[in-house]
């Protein structure tokens, strides 16, 4: 490979470092709904599954959830398949912090998360809603 190759090599490369770290600063989009007496928490994750979600939980009124998957080329290791290239667009790992839409009074406690399912990439968390007023 000659050095003009090299440099369309190494740009390219630098190119998709540069792609990734903004998507993984934008990853994932999350949408906040009501339900009855619920609050519903959406969020993208394609390519996770329940059992890669880490972290869970309400602090205040701030939800938190983060996980991390592996890549399709350590997955084909461990099926014993050879892997000569690979180019990942989707992040292997998340941590997003989402304010919930409710203000809790000074002794109140943190509602939980009542529900969590992925299913077809969207992760689906169930919060029972606060007796503290909503702000929507």
């Amino acid at each position: 490979m000659g050095l003009l190759g090299l440099l369309v090599q190494d740009f390219e490369e630098g190119f998709d470092k540069l792609g990734k770290s903004i998507n993984e600063a934008v990853f994932p989009f999350v949408d906040i709904y009501f339900e009855d007496d619920e609050i519903k928490v959406t969020m993208d994750l394609a390519g996770f599954n329940d059992s890669d979600i880490d972290e869970l939980e309400i602090k205040r009124n701030t939800l938190i959830v983060s996980g991390k998957r592996e890549s399709i080329k350590e997955h084909k290791k461990l099926e014993g398949k050879p892997i000569t290239s690979i180019n990942l667009h989707r992040p292997l790992k998340f941590r997003s912090v989402i304010l919930l839409p409710f203000k809790l009074k000074e002794n109140e406690k943190a509602p939980k998360v009542t529900h969590s399912k992925i299913e077809n990439g969207v992760l689906t968390i169930t919060v029972h809603k606060p007796k503290s007023e909503c702000r929507y």
